[in-house]
């Protein structure tokens, strides 16, 4: 991994965006895509992680 792509990843986990404590401002969470009606039963969720995993933060 490059320093580019070290400080864009170091960048992801200091942004707003990641759902993580108490205070959620952009809700991109589990929550929010069961309320979007993405994720219904189990598996709508296994699509979702499979799709989190590979296009999300965990690349």
């Amino acid at each position: 991994m490059s320093t580019a792509e070290q400080r864009l990843r170091l960048m992801q986990l200091a942004s707003s965006n990641l759902p993580v404590g108490g205070l959620q401002l952009v809700p991109r969470g589990l929550e929010w895509a069961v309320e979007a009606g993405w994720v219904l039963d189990v598996a709508a969720f296994e699509r979702w992680q499979r799709r989190q995993m590979t296009e999300g933060f965990y690349r």
